[in-house]
């Protein structure tokens, strides 16, 4: 009556913080103490506890579904009319019983997908998971040469097998989409992808064939079932989805169950995997080598148009029968455009040589195009010499960082001197420490060198 009275003062009516300080700060304390317990628990309950601690939270947490695609701009249903792509068409075919989430994001490559499937794990907890995709986004058309190729296929194969394992831990089976055709591929991304295609299936675990019924016999995209280089139109997204047939009943099989695999694979394969040759190991000395000889190869390009590509870059050495086994544009960071700078790689230092007399000759009819050789020649002449001398003398030298700006070279000759700090050097050379690099203040920037 008191609180709902008009007619009491403001002064009159009761406080409950002040009527009784002890009381509210103890049950304050309390409720804040009972909260923060729940969170605590809810928290500590492996990945269920957080969904439902978020749930609570958030009210909006999705319930888990059955099956999801992981993909990029194909799987989206880019050009393809009303969105309504392989993936679209293919949610409609599993039927309304079967829950299917399409996490695809255009322009995604094995690096952001991989990301993108950790995130959607927690949130779908799918039962099967649909990886599709494309070869083409992890740089395979703009490379030039049998080795880029396939070294390019190998990479986006080792990302692609991180994307099942990933799968798999989350007991999620998984379905994988082939590779498909690209209107810029030439005869060795043909190559490049057919082996990837082959790898693919020997992995065991179903696939959808999307280069077979695509393919024009070169890797690239029929004029009839192309809308741009890079994605099919709608006929080709409906062979596409074609391709999924064979493998629908397993995938509501899987979905439905939650099996770990739909396909296990077969102990010749597990046998052939294991069994198959690894990359011979090599010594740092070798790869340095290596290195300084690819260095040498290298020769350094400018005054290129700002449409250049590396296709016409390649075609012009050819024209002064000089081989170009990879090429680098150089494109600026910000607006992603060419410079009109870059690097082109030879197949022998004797081409190499020849290319740097090409300097002068116009590129394109009307552009004379420069070359001198790349500056990692210099690098490596820079970074041999002192270590040259220093070997002659029989003095080992020693990079040290991260030192105090007010640390003397007396201060570090006794720290090294001491021994109980670097117990690879017991006693330096003497004068053989000396700090380097000093920024505008005058002010050491606590690195140098101990020899």
């Amino acid at each position: 009556a008191t609180w709902a009275g008009e007619a009491a003062p403001r002064a009159a009516r009761p406080s409950p913080r002040h009527a009784d300080p002890c009381a509210y700060r103890s049950s304050s304390a309390l409720s804040r103490f009972a909260f923060l317990s729940m969170g605590a628990a809810c928290i500590a309950c492996s990945r269920y506890g957080q969904r439902a601690l978020l749930s609570r939270l958030c009210c909006s947490w999705p319930e888990p579904c059955n099956v999801l695609i992981i993909g990029s701009s194909v799987a989206c249903g880019w050009s393809a009319g009303g969105r309504q792509g392989w993936a679209q068409m293919l949610d409609e075919a599993l039927g309304p019983q079967t829950k299917v989430v399409n996490e695809a994001i255009p322009g995604s490559d094995t690096r952001i997908a991989a990301t993108a499937l950790a995130a959607a794990l927690l949130r779908w907890e799918p039962k099967a998971v649909v990886i599709a995709l494309s070869a083409g986004n992890e740089g395979l058309p703009v490379t030039t040469g049998e080795a880029a190729a396939e070294a390019c296929a190998d990479a986006f194969l080792g990302g692609l097998e991180a994307l099942v394992a990933a799968a798999e831990r989350a007991g999620a089976a998984v379905v994988l989409g082939s590779v498909y055709p690209h209107g810029a591929y030439k005869a060795v991304h043909y190559g490049a992808i057919t082996r990837v295609a082959e790898t693919m299936r020997g992995w065991g675990r179903p696939v959808f064939d999307f280069l077979t019924p695509l393919d024009d016999g070169a890797g690239r995209w029929p004029e009839a079932l192309q809308a741009d280089p890079a994605h099919p139109n709608s006929e080709g997204h409906r062979r596409m989805f074609e391709a999924t047939r064979p493998h629908w009943e397993a995938l509501r099989r899987a979905a439905a169950k939650g099996e770990p695999n739909l396909k296990r694979p077969s102990k010749e394969f597990i046998a052939r995997r294991r069994a198959a040759p690894t990359e011979p190991q090599i010594s740092a000395e070798e790869r340095a080598q290596k290195e300084k000889e690819k260095a040498y190869r290298t020769a350094y390009v400018w005054s290129l148009p700002r449409t250049t590509t590396s296709e016409e870059l390649v075609e012009f050495f050819k024209t002064f029968e000089l081989n170009v086994v990879n090429t680098t544009l150089i494109c600026d960071r910000n607006s992603g455009k060419f410079t009109g700078i870059g690097y082109a790689e030879f197949e022998t230092q004797e081409m190499h040589d020849k290319a740097i007399s090409v300097s002068g000759q116009l590129f394109r009819g009307r552009f004379p195009i420069r070359l001198k050789p790349s500056e990692a020649e210099k690098n490596f002449a820079a970074d041999t010499k002192p270590a040259e001398v220093a070997a002659a003398a029989g003095v080992a030298q020693v990079y040290v960082s991260q030192m105090h700006e007010k640390m003397s070279e007396d201060d570090l000759k006794e720290l090294f001197q001491s021994g109980t700090r670097s117990p690879h050097i017991s006693h330096p050379h003497q004068g053989g420490i000396q700090t380097r690099g000093n920024d505008r203040a005058g002010q050491r920037r606590g690195s140098g060198g101990v020899a």
